[in-house]
Parts: C-alpha cells; structure tokens; sequence
C-alpha cells in the first residue's frame, strides 16, 4: 500500500516539471512564433505598399531602385536581420546578401506551400541550419510570405526576423518556471514521505500493539483454562466427598 501511495506521489511531483517541458514552454515557442509570423506579414505589406509593387509580380525590372533606403527606414521599427525577394519562378531577384542572387529556391516548402500561396514559418535556433541550410549566428524566426494576385502566385518575400533576446527571455522563465515547480515537486515528495513515514511508524506500533494484546489473550486464556481446569477438580473431588458422605450415611443406617 505504501509502495503504491510513493509511486502515485513520485508521479505527481514529476507531472509538473514534466508539464513544463513538454507542454507549455513548446505552446510559448509557438506563440513566438506566430506572433513574429504575424509581425513578417505586416512588414511586408508595409514593404510593397512603400515601394508600390504590392500589385504585380516580383521580377528584376519592377523593384525600385530605393529598395535599400526603404529596408533601413523600416529596420527601425522590425528586428530585420536578412530580406529576398523571390521571382513567381523562385530566383531569388534581391537580397541583402547580393552573392544569394539568382538562385532558385526548389525546395519542397517553398514548391508545396510558399507557392500555393500559404505563409511558411520556422524558428531557427542559434547555430542551426535554416530551412535552405544555412546556418545563422542567432535565434531568429524564417518566414515566407507569399504575394497572391488574383489567386495567381507573383513571388515571395523572406524574412528573417532577430528573436535572440526573446528567446532568451523565454528560456530564462522556462528555467526559473521549471526551477519553482521541481522544487514544490520535491518539497511535496518530502511531505509525503515523512507522512507516509509516520503512517509507517503508526502501523508498527498498531502492530506491536495487536501482537501484545495477542499474547495478553493467550495468557488470559491460558489461565482461564488452568482455572477451569482447577475447579473441575474441586468440583469432582466434592463429589467424591458427597458420594463417599452418602455411602457411610447408609452404612451407619445399616447398623442402626
């Protein structure tokens, strides 16, 4: 019973620290993430609003020359770290890196759901490839917006989003989070242990105690028999004396 009531507890006490990890510092990353996804979106509309090519497709010949100065007044207000500009064929036509220029971009996430027309998202942690396979000296978030005309696919535009001092602000709650809850975890195992510890203790005396009133009744019964004994002797020895009493009642009767 008591090895049943340690395990329910040891579980108990692990399903909070274990609840942290598993469920609710993931549900956080996620909400980073559509909340810098959501950020991505309304910067690049401001973008193509600004540069006035939100309505047509993203090739060479249409993005304006003041691209550049456009990207650094918006930088102010969005954590930018890198932008491309993606032709409807996937050439990448523009990017802060200009060594990336004209490469096509065929991967199945962009082929399967950037080109459909639906926005595509990732955290990339520190030091980790993204999802073309470079890999980046901060956290950041990548997304893919795609620019739909008349439900015609006309390029994208990605973004790279710095989330290195959020993430690190999430992963510093995660651990003093994780920190408290192991802690109640342990002092509620303490608790029940010592509980059940004198749980223990009491049925050790419960039991001493039983075990003592087991032999006080043995002895009680043993004396009682011994007595029993003693007075069925008594009892058969003044019979004895009565029949004896009798016989020489009637003997004397005789002579007489």
């Amino acid at each position: 019973m008591q090895g049943t009531i340690f395990l329910l507890s040891l579980a108990l006490s692990l399903s909070l620290p274990l609840y942290e990890v598993l469920i609710t510092f993931p549900s956080y990353e996620r909400l980073l993430l559509q909340d810098t996804q959501q950020a991505a979106a309304r910067y690049v509309a401001v973008l193509l609003y600004s540069l006035d090519i939100d309505q047509q497709p993203l090739v060479r010949e249409t993005l304006p020359p003041h691209i550049d100065r456009e990207l650094e007044r918006l930088q102010q207000d969005f954590p930018l770290v890198k932008l491309r500009f993606f032709s409807p064929q996937g050439e990448i036509i523009y990017s802060t890196k200009t060594e990336e220029l004209g490469i096509f971009n065929q991967k199945t996430y962009f082929l399967e759901i950037v080109r459909k027309g639906r926005i595509y998202s990732k955290v990339v942690k520190k030091d980790l490839p993204t999802a073309d396979g470079v890999p980046l000296s901060l956290d950041v978030v990548e997304t893919y917006v795609p620019l739909m005309l008349e439900g015609s696919f006309g390029g994208a535009i990605e973004t790279y989003f710095d989330i290195t001092s959020r993430m690190e602000s999430l992963q510093n709650l995660h651990r003093r989070s994780l920190l408290l809850q192991l802690t109640i975890g342990l002092g509620l195992l303490m608790l029940i242990f010592a509980a059940l510890g004198k749980i223990w203790e009491a049925m050790k005396r419960r039991e001493k105690a039983e075990a003592a009133l087991k032999r006080a009744n043995q002895k009680l019964e043993g004396r009682v028999a011994e007595r029993t004994g003693q007075l069925e002797d008594s009892c058969r020895r003044l019979k004895e004396e009565v029949v004896e009493r009798i016989v020489m009642q009637d003997l004397l009767s005789e002579t007489v």
